[in-house]
């Protein structure tokens, strides 16, 4: 199951409702961890793209020795 950040803020604010609570802040950084690695994910992406100048599946074919007849 994924959920989105503003799902992930609105868990941690009901969790957080009598107080800032432990689960709150787990909730919170569960969900920045995650938004950073996609980030950094289509950074990547991004650079290996550009320094192949090909389509992503051309890539992928190529390291797998695809099409190499």
């Amino acid at each position: 199951m994924t959920i989105t950040t503003e799902e992930a803020e609105l868990l941690a604010r009901i969790s957080d409702f009598n107080g800032p609570t432990r689960r709150g802040a787990i909730i919170r950084s569960l969900a920045a961890e995650r938004d950073a690695l996609r980030a950094e994910n289509a950074r990547l992406r991004e650079a290996f793209q550009k320094y192949f100048g090909q389509s992503e599946a051309t890539n992928i074919r190529a390291l797998k020795g695809e099409g190499d007849d």
